[in-house]
């Protein structure tokens, strides 16, 4: 069973069948449908700075708040769906929309910033159950070049602006919901949840049931105090696939819990290949040897590099990604790691001089780096069984 199969077949309500961890990966999964107007925006602003100046510039006519089958008009479909995966992205909209159990749940307070110019790429929306409870899903990353640029600058920026906006929106919306709150989001979207939960306020944090993380990375080194994590301790639900990549990245000091994926390597990162029994997604004693190795691999590389060295890396990559041509970062990242690799190398041939040298300086570093591992490194680098 996967997530489309669970929106299919439990019609248990949450008064019978509280909010799990199913629930909390198809709201995920929803968040990258692009409902534009469809969901009302949020409408307080003034924590936002700048941003008030450019958004929502009059207020928004509609209903304060909207239910799933409220968004299902076709005409909107061509543009609702884009992303990764867009035919599952629409069965798992459907599957909310058409399902007994969240036909009642109403979407609100949507808030939409993306800014080439700050690599700025964001979207968050509140779910509602009626007085007793809300999830505030927040999107991963899509595949524009700017999203993608982002979550590079996690390597070695302090904080990026949606992680800032994610803590925003939270202190914003909280006020106006039901005691009970639940925080998710897949990949880089349970990366913000995570942040925002940790750094909201005592009186906020006290209300958080849950934090979902996805397959989500962590933070750089430093960024977050041990007593933030302690604030948490137990409200923080982890999991990835056998074959994790990208939730493995960083730091997380959080127990992780494996998923059976019927998927082969990045593949895996899709929550449609997640395998579920009963509402729980099944899992495994161990993360493969396969993620090991690329996770030991990329936490020895990047220890090489201070904040300054490592911006200077991630400007020439995503040099290289934009002479490449790909009309989006997917093209050239969402492969396999040796494939990413070999592809970048080549659109380096494009790159002025410079750039070109660090970026092959890089890889050059990242290969030596492979060519050393261990299984000491491997087994010493990593927690990599269930729990730990």
């Amino acid at each position: 069973m996967n997530i489309i199969d669970y929106l299919a077949t439990e019609f248990a309500p949450f008064s019978d069948k509280p909010f799990g961890e199913a629930d909390a990966a198809a709201l995920a999964d929803f968040m990258m449908v692009r409902t534009g107007s469809l969901v009302p925006p949020l409408q307080d602003l003034s924590k936002f700075g700048p941003v008030r100046r450019r958004l929502f510039r009059t207020v928004y006519p509609g209903p304060k708040a909207v239910r799933f089958v409220d968004l299902m008009r076709a005409e909107n479909f061509p543009t609702m769906f884009q992303d990764l995966e867009p035919e599952r992205i629409k069965q798992t909209y459907l599957g909310l929309a058409a399902s007994p159990r969240f036909r009642a749940m109403r979407l609100a307070d949507s808030l939409d910033l993306f800014d080439e110019g700050q690599q700025t790429q964001f979207f968050a929306t509140t779910f509602v159950q009626g007085r007793d409870f809300a999830f505030i899903g927040f999107r991963g990353t899509d595949v524009s070049i700017t999203g993608w640029r982002e979550n590079f600058n996690m390597v070695y920026s302090n904080a990026v602006p949606a992680q800032a906006e994610a803590l925003r929106y939270l202190i914003t919306v909280a006020p106006k919901l039901p005691e009970r709150i639940y925080l998710g989001g897949h990949s880089k979207g349970g990366n913000l949840a995570l942040y925002a939960a940790l750094f909201a306020p005592p009186e906020i944090q006290e209300r958080v049931q849950m934090v979902y993380t996805f397959d989500a990375p962590g933070f750089r080194d430093g960024l977050v105090p041990d007593s933030a994590w302690e604030a948490l301790e137990g409200k923080v639900d982890r999991k990835v696939p056998q074959e994790s990549f990208v939730g493995l990245l960083m730091r997380t000091p959080v127990p992780l819990s494996v998923v059976t994926s019927t998927a082969v390597g990045i593949q895996q990162h899709s929550l449609h290949t997640w395998q579920l029994e009963n509402g729980r997604f099944v899992t495994q004693n161990e993360l493969s040897e396969n993620a090991l190795f690329w996770n030991s691999i990329m936490n020895v590389w990047l220890e090489r590099y201070n904040p300054d060295q490592a911006r200077c890396v991630v400007d020439a990559l995503f040099a290289a990604i934009e002479a490449s041509g790909a009309a989006d970062a997917s093209e050239v990242l969402f492969s396999s790691p040796n494939k990413a690799i070999s592809l970048v190398r080549e659109a380096a041939r494009n790159l002025d001089a410079p750039t070109r040298e660090v970026l092959m300086g890089a890889l050059g570093s990242l290969a030596a780096t492979a060519a050393a591992a261990t299984p000491h490194t491997l087994a010493a680098r990593l927690p990599h069984r269930k729990g730990q």
